[in-house]
């Protein structure tokens, strides 16, 4: 199970790395033009593609063995890590307060963006045959 946390780290900062980077570009230069809802829409393809090939090189380089419950745990950990790794950026590049967060989530973009992070948790499950 130690290995199943490992990838989940790692996955989960790999996945917070590329949906920052994602995120950024989406903000400056495609949400101005679209609106929010289309921009996360049209970003959330890109980083399941991303979190498929992602899971991939993790699962080779910490492989966690094709069990549903070591798969669900690298999953659930990542879930975890980009979450975390989101309310903390927040907090201190945006001094937005863990309450205003949350405030954000509920919103139809991030409502879309929480179901894209669900399904890239999934990914390793998913992810059978590396």
């Amino acid at each position: 199970m130690r290995a199943a946390i490992k990838a989940g780290e790692i996955f989960g900062a790999a996945l917070f790395a590329a949906g920052l980077i994602l995120g950024i570009l989406r903000s400056i230069f495609l949400a101005p033009r679209v609106g929010d809802l289309p921009a996360v829409a049209l970003e959330l393809p890109v980083m399941l593609v991303l979190g498929w090939v992602l899971s991939g090189w993790v699962l080779r380089r910490w492989p966690v063995g094709p069990g549903t419950l070591p798969r669900l745990v690298m999953g659930g950990v990542a879930l975890a890590v980009v979450i975390l790794c989101e309310v903390v950026f927040s907090r201190l590049v945006f001094d937005i307060p863990l309450s205003g967060a949350l405030a954000q989530l509920v919103t139809p973009p991030g409502l879309l963006g929480l179901a894209g992070q669900l399904a890239a948790a999934a990914i390793p499950l998913l992810r059978r045959a590396v």
